[in-house]
């Protein structure tokens, strides 16, 4: 017991630790990943921030590897390739685990990857994980109105001019929809 006192230091030293012990656990691979991803969202330097993402990725495939089915894992190896800004990879993982629990975080996470692809104008990212969201759930008048925004930052404002017409039907958020048919137009 008392030499086992200093992992306990902390959760990231304790999952860190232990992983070393129980090499093969989906769990202790999952809880060290997941310790890396946290860290690296709160540090400042943007060097060690990627340092501790690329760090999270192979205990997290390794948890993915052992146990394929565990939801945790998918969901924090999408979040540190979106750190990576990795989209296209961060959104098949959350599709992978939205396929296991149908769980509206990998949802909204995968909003998250459009958002994300959109700032950066990786266009095409943002178009495939739109398409995916309006798969699961084809009546999402927000993510319809988002297909329209992409349509119109790919230079298609046809396209995006009938997915705005169609939202007035039945949208209740009607202002921003006249507004971004009048961006369109103009």
């Amino acid at each position: 017991t008392i030499s086992r006192n200093p992992v306990w230091k902390d959760d990231f030293t304790l999952f860190t630790s232990d992983v070393n012990i129980s090499t093969e656990s989906a769990k202790c691979n999952t809880s060290a990943g997941g310790m890396n991803y946290e860290k690296g969202e709160k540090e400042k330097d943007s060097l060690v921030k990627i340092e501790l993402y690329h760090k999270a990725i192979p205990y997290l495939e390794k948890a993915i590897s052992l146990h394929p089915k565990y939801f945790a894992a998918w969901l924090l190896y999408g979040n540190t390739l979106m750190g990576l800004e990795q989209y296209d990879q961060s959104l098949q993982a959350y599709i992978n685990g939205y396929k296991l629990t149908s769980s509206k975080d990998a949802l909204n996470n995968m909003f998250v990857v459009v958002q994300n692809s959109e700032r950066r104008k990786r266009y095409d990212v943002a178009k495939m994980a739109i398409n995916t969201l309006l798969h699961y759930q084809p009546n999402n008048t927000d993510y319809k109105y988002e297909l329209a925004v992409i349509y119109d930052n790919i230079q298609k404002p046809d396209s995006a001019v009938i997915i705005l017409n169609e939202l007035l039907k039945t949208s209740t958020k009607k202002a921003s929809i006249y507004s971004k048919l009048g961006e369109v137009y103009g």
